[in-house]
């Protein structure tokens, strides 16, 4: 979303559409013989991170998590992060309403940062069992 521009010396925020997915299998993109079946490259969208503004020097930043997310399931509610607020919200608002665009409201706000975790590895990254807090 953000490249320098050596024309003008500066950073430019890209504004065009992109539409991203909410589970992500690169088994396509894989060497044959190389995936392991115990841990597939299968992926979930667990965070969308937003730049909103107009360029790359103005604007902020807040964020989309699941933090509830388990492996085979996809009803894990969102949060929206946004400095001391956090609140509930609707795959709408985290997602579709991030995929930028060339003017309106896409031109403000879209995604700059997916985080996605995978599948296999959900539960021990998430949610872990050996954790001991001091």
């Amino acid at each position: 979303r953000i490249q320098f521009d050596p024309t003008i010396g500066a950073t430019v925020k890209r504004h065009g559409r992109f539409e991203f997915d909410e589970f992500l299998d690169l088994t396509s993109s894989c060497v044959e013989g190389s995936i392991d079946e115990a841990h597939p490259p299968t992926y979930r969208l667990f965070s969308v991170i937003v730049h909103s503004g107009v360029s790359a020097q103005v604007g902020h930043y807040y964020c989309f998590l699941r933090p509830e997310l388990r492996k085979g399931s996809n009803d894990a509610m969102w949060y929206k992060f946004d400095d001391d607020q956090v609140w509930p919200c609707g795959p709408e608002e985290a997602l579709q309403a991030n995929y930028g665009g060339d003017s309106g409201v896409g031109r403000m706000r879209s995604a700059y940062y997916l985080v996605y975790i995978r599948e296999s590895d959900i539960e021990s990254t998430l949610h872990p069992s050996d954790v001991t807090v001091p």
